[in-house]
């Protein structure tokens, strides 16, 4: 989705870094991604976000295919 693995600077263990990615800020995957959001707020994880953007991203991939 734009990024890569990556060493940590304070853990030494690789992790993946956004750096390169981009399409999160298009205004098409932001609207998407904050209506979810007031779907779930109350109750979403950290893994939930995790699928919830992995979701939108693959919308967004396919439509632009």
């Amino acid at each position: 989705m734009g990024g890569y693995m990556t060493k940590s600077e304070r853990t030494g263990g690789d992790v993946w870094s956004c750096k390169n990615c981009t399409w999160i800020h298009e205004p098409k995957a932001a609207k998407r991604i904050l209506e979810e959001l007031e779907k779930i707020i109350d109750k979403a994880t950290m893994r939930d976000l995790q699928i919830l953007r992995f979701k939108i991203w693959m919308e967004i991939a396919s439509q632009s295919q």
